[in-house]
């Protein structure tokens, strides 16, 4: 969902381009749209076009429009599940150290494969979904390794987006 003043709108999980969308007048402006936060999804990006469209500089997850008379503004917004993404081992909605550590265990057999976040059991699974970083086919130590690579800031072709 945005929000801007005391007008809130939301795109539901089926919006897909061309399929809706939000559309409302608003007289003179400027406006600006912040999207709220939403646990386990982040603004991966927003594409606006006509006059008067900027993103916020401070790296907020919005954009300031400035309507003009008879002026169309067109934007869209990638939003992508931080929980189950590539890499994203226990499912805690990050890429860091401890999921490097989580295929790891796994690996020498202290922790169990599940199917789908959320974990049933935090402390001895992890999520096979997301652990095959590489893309190999199994879950193995390099997995781990590339993790443990990008969460150090070591650069890594496979580093997971995000």
């Amino acid at each position: 969902p945005f929000r801007t003043g005391d007008l809130e709108f939301g795109i539901g999980p089926s919006f897909a381009p061309g399929f809706g969308g939000v559309e409302f007048a608003l007289g003179a402006g400027p406006y600006e749209f912040v999207e709220l936060p939403s646990d386990g999804w982040f603004l991966r990006s927003i594409s606006c076009s006509g006059f008067g469209v900027e993103l916020l500089e401070d790296g907020a997850p919005g954009f300031r429009v400035t309507p003009v008379q008879g002026g169309d503004v067109d934007c869209s917004f990638l939003n992508e599940s931080l929980v189950g993404r590539t890499g994203d081992a226990n499912c805690d909605g990050l890429v860091d150290i401890v999921d490097a550590l989580v295929i790891a265990q796994f690996v020498v057999d202290v922790r169990t494969e599940a199917a789908q976040c959320p974990l049933g059991d935090v402390a001895g699974e992890l999520f096979a979904g997301a652990a095959d970083v590489d893309d190999s086919g199994s879950i193995d130590i390099v997995d781990a390794l590339v993790i443990a690579r990008c969460s150090a800031g070591l650069p890594a072709v496979l580093c997971p987006a995000g």
